[in-house]
């Protein structure tokens, strides 16, 4: 889904506002013995004056990509936190903690680097949320009950509640229309009025997570992603493409969506009109858990014990750009 977490740093990071990262002087590098350069011998005749082809490393400096700028204040400690929602200038968080002291947190970033918890909900846990108007959020918890939050005021206030939803699959909502996954049973799409959740319709075969766009829903199984298109009432399958790994999370990053597929990395896929196409995959080190947007081309992605930052504007060949540590994000 949508905005990453950075579970135990519980903390904000910036782009935009970058660090600098200075390397000190090391020791004399032989171009030569490395086959770098382009003068004779693997040389740069330009870059060693006494023509020796032994160049001085000297110091050097690049921009941290990934620097923190806030903290969330989360009131108490122990507290897990799930997964997140934006809109416009209020963020919601969703998390557990045993003894009623989970549920969502709201904080208001008319100052983004000084964000405010307006207030917070005290009930078991919230697994996953979506927001669909400035005056609900919807939040899934672990024994499949799907509940409205009233955040029109500062704290979240839970509304009743509707049968459906796993604590460990997707969440997406609109205006009106809301979805949601669960797992080997399938998933669920349905109309909303306010609070109200209408004329739902099952999603056939694996949903892992899912994502609303218009009149298409987009949906990730364990093995690929299908584009269902919602436009004459039953949900009927437009087109899919099969993915490495373990897939769990999809995200826009410009026009191409980005699939978070544990060990098989982040694949890039171009939507086509529903009929999606792999376009390229980044694999490294580490298991993709969940992917955002970062800026203009490139994706976070959020690991086990760590963040990490792709650049894609090149799809066929995504690269690691940088990471900042953060445990269980």
């Amino acid at each position: 889904m949508h905005l990453l977490v950075i579970v135990s740093l519980v903390s904000l990071v910036s782009l935009a506002s970058l660090g600098a990262c200075t390397r000190e002087p090391g020791p004399t590098v032989s171009r030569a013995a490395a086959g770098e350069g382009s003068g004779p011998g693997g040389v740069d005749s330009d870059s060693a004056a006494d023509g020796s082809g032994v160049v001085p490393v000297g110091p050097r400096s690049w921009a941290d990509p990934i620097t923190r700028v806030a903290d969330l204040d989360v009131v108490r400690s122990g507290v897990e936190l799930t997964d997140a929602a934006r809109f416009g200038e209020v963020l919601i968080m969703a998390g557990q903690q045993q003894g009623q002291d989970g549920g969502l947190w709201r904080y208001d970033l008319s100052y983004p680097d000084a964000p405010r918890l307006t207030g917070r909900s005290s009930v078991w846990h919230a697994q996953r949320v979506c927001i669909s108007s400035p005056d609900w959020a919807w939040a899934t918890e672990r024994n499949g009950r799907l509940v409205p939050y009233d955040i029109s005021g500062d704290t979240p206030q839970p509304s009743g509640a509707v049968n459906g939803g796993g604590w460990d699959y997707g969440l997406d909502c609109t205006g009106d229309r809301i979805a949601w996954g669960e797992g080997e049973r399938g998933g669920v799409v349905a109309t909303l009025d306010g609070a109200a959740v209408r004329d739902p319709l099952r999603l056939d075969g694996e949903v892992i997570d899912l994502m609303l766009d218009g009149d298409r829903l987009w949906v990730v199984s364990s093995d690929g992603l299908e584009a269902v298109d919602l436009s004459t009432g039953a949900p009927v399958v437009e087109g899919s493409v099969a993915l490495p790994g373990y897939c769990a999370d999809v995200a826009w990053v410009g026009g191409l969506l980005a699939i978070a597929c544990g060990a098989g990395g982040v694949s890039l896929v171009d939507p086509g009109d529903g009929t999606p196409t792999l376009l390229g995959t980044w694999r490294g080190h580490a298991s993709a858990r969940r992917v955002s947007a970062a800026g203009d081309g490139h994706v976070l992605v959020a690991a086990w014990a760590e963040l990490l930052l792709l650049d894609v504007r090149d799809p066929a060949s995504p690269h690691l750009v940088g990471s900042e540590p953060a445990q269980s994000s």
